[in-house]
């Protein structure tokens, strides 16, 4: 990727992932101190799918890593050998609409352990992006997480917060073609729901199926939100800014 797609691009247009298998903890710490100093390695890609949630104190070294080098860390759904575990806490779904709308949730479990466990307060630089949806499911699930937090904190006396303000520090989120209202009149005031115009970036989902453009993507925001999820959430997460032709910026 580096030899054919990055060191050629003289358009500084395309940015890289430095992937890593979780499951071998060393390898892939190993792997971000190999590649941590390229300046188009811009962030430490993990399979959404995974044996254990991501807040187990086993994968801390990975994230770790990826932290002291200032690089987020992406959750992506990946297929393959080794990573293909079922979508859902019980198995597969029957349908692909099942796998579909069950796949984000496990991106909440990974989050919920990475608060509850105490990585995020350990790591305060530490950036997680969940590349495949799931943040109109959000909400919901961190009322709860809050409520049963506040109800029995004394469990967890190293999240010194509510769980829900961990999330801009810590959380991004990016777009997905089927998320969210499907009426674009609500999507304003949904998005204002727990910050999540601060969490949101655009993401194409190129090339699959479920490729989205981007006005498609925004539609129903407030210019503010546009612009955020557009470009400036991104910019800020990654440290990436791309002069605009006529602009100074």
């Amino acid at each position: 990727m580096i030899d054919r797609w990055l060191e050629p691009d003289a358009t500084n247009r395309f940015y890289g992932t430095i992937r890593v298998n979780p499951e071998d903890v060393n390898g892939a710490v190993a792997e971000i101190e190999r590649l941590a100093g390229h300046p188009k390695m811009v962030q430490v890609g993990v399979p959404l799918q995974s044996r254990e949630p991501y807040g187990k104190p086993v994968f801390e070294p990975i994230w770790e890593a990826a932290a002291t080098h200032g690089l987020p860390v992406a959750v992506h759904i990946n297929g393959g050998n080794g990573v293909d575990y079922a979508p859902t806490f019980t198995g597969h779904a029957f349908t692909y609409p099942g796998y579909a709308a069950f796949m984000p949730l496990n991106s909440f479990v990974h989050l919920a352990t990475l608060i509850i466990e105490g990585v995020f307060g350990r790591h305060p630089d530490l950036r997680f992006v969940f590349a495949d949806g799931g943040y109109d499911l959000l909400t919901p699930l961190m009322w709860r997480l809050d409520t049963f937090w506040m109800s029995m904190r004394d469990q967890t006396p190293w999240v010194d917060r509510y769980p829900s303000e961990y999330l801009a520090d810590h959380v991004r989120y990016c777009t997905s073609t089927l998320d969210g209202p499907t009426d674009e009149r609500q999507a304003e005031r949904w998005l204002d729901f727990t910050d999540k115009a601060h969490l949101l970036m655009f993401g194409s989902g190129y090339p699959h199926w479920s490729t989205s453009d981007p006005d498609t993507s925004v539609a129903g925001l407030s210019d503010e939100q546009q612009e955020k999820v557009l470009w400036r959430n991104a910019s800020d997460t990654y440290g990436v800014t791309t002069k605009v032709e006529g602009s100074s910026k």
